[in-house]
């Protein structure tokens, strides 16, 4: 409130409009925009890509998501670009996570190493994924750990993934002593696993589509920023 309190009184305004708040919500999810770019065309480039990854898996997908807008503007975070997207109204307030919703939630994650890995292949991957993955490693881990979501620890509650405490393939650190090596490799595997199938699913999917890519892409270079409207004109007649 206070930060869309701030954008109007900027604009001049006495009242504040679903703009500002909308403004206001990505300035603290992303951080503020940087006003001047002096990145290459290459760099831009590969940006546009992997940020398609992600907005095509999450547009791909819209009974679950409501796709917001991907960005390559870069910010003072970091982020050289970004995708926002949410799950749909119904789904937040009944709370119905299902496990075929988190998969897709986990193939969104991976759509920017996907993307890469299609356009530069598997060796020419960016760092750019180094937050995607940790994302999906952290849900991951909860799926098998604190959901039941594993096949062979359908049933199983692991405490210290509830508080953060459990590194990913931690054996040694993460599931302390009353945990049997045997449950801790299960759990390490299970979770890796659900990684890498939506990583291999993403980049399916997204070679499936290749040209609708191509031109989502192109669009994003051009005009730094596509909502959705603009990215789901492309999406009929999709594989």
């Amino acid at each position: 409130m206070n930060e869309a309190a701030i954008n109007a009184a900027r604009e001049g305004k006495t009242i504040i409009n679903q703009k500002n708040f909308e403004d206001a919500i990505e300035k603290l999810i992303v951080g503020i925009i940087k006003k001047d770019d002096f990145r290459s065309d290459e760099t831009i480039k590969r940006v546009s890509i992997h940020e398609i990854g992600h907005t095509f898996i999450a547009a791909y997908f819209n009974k679950y998501f409501d796709l917001k807008k991907v960005s390559i503007q870069s910010t003072f975070n970091g982020a050289g670009g970004y995708t926002l997207f949410g799950e749909k109204p119904e789904i937040i307030d009944g709370g119905l996570y299902t496990k075929d919703l988190l998969k897709k939630r986990l193939m969104i994650a991976m759509g920017g190493k996907a993307a890469e890995t299609l356009y530069y292949g598997h060796d020419q991957v960016s760092l750019g994924a180094i937050q995607d993955l940790k994302q999906a490693n952290s849900l991951a881990q909860s799926m098998i750990g604190n959901y039941g979501m594993g096949k062979e620890l359908m049933v199983f509650y692991n405490e210290d993934t509830e508080s953060g405490r459990n590194p990913f393939l931690g054996r040694s650190l993460g599931m302390g002593s009353k945990y049997s090596d045997k449950t801790k490799e299960i759990f390490d595997k299970e979770a890796l696993d659900l990684v890498k199938d939506a990583f291999e699913d993403a980049l399916d999917l997204l070679n499936a589509n290749k040209n609708t890519l191509d031109l989502l892409i192109d669009k994003l270079e051009k005009n730094k920023i596509l909502d959705n409207k603009s990215v789901m004109m492309h999406m009929n007649n999709l594989n």
